[in-house]
């Protein structure tokens, strides 16, 4: 590994940077869902790649455990987060289209069957 580097803006989980050989990846150190949830969010990840929805793939094992924790690796993909009313209304728009993109993901029958009908099953 060539660097490492904690996110501290993560809303959920503790986030790093990871530069290596092999590119740049982050790395999710999952806290806020039990692992076997955790597996399914990133298979759906992953479908949701296919379907055109630019989200990072996961690399490798899905969710790793370690030490009673779960980890995700994902590709580093460049961006900031920016809140809502620094966004311009184009930018808005667009952030409109791809909420619309992960919706039509999310109801595609590749994807949808990977998610339970209610959240009671977790």
């Amino acid at each position: 590994m060539q660097a490492c580097r904690f996110l501290p803006n993560g809303l959920m989980d503790g986030n790093w940077r990871l530069e290596t050989a092999e590119g740049a990846f982050a790395l999710k150190q999952i806290t806020d869902v039990p692992l076997p949830l955790a597996r399914r969010n990133v298979a759906v990840l992953s479908e949701l790649a296919d379907a055109g929805v630019p989200v990072g793939r996961p690399a490798g094992e899905t969710v790793a455990e370690v030490a009673g924790r779960g980890h995700c690796l994902i590709p580093w993909l460049e961006g900031d987060h920016r809140p809502g009313t620094d966004l311009s209304l184009d930018q808005a728009g667009d952030l409109g289209v791809l909420l619309g993109q992960i919706h039509r993901g999310l109801n595609d029958e590749r994807t949808a069957c990977l998610l339970p009908p209610e959240r009671s099953q977790w």
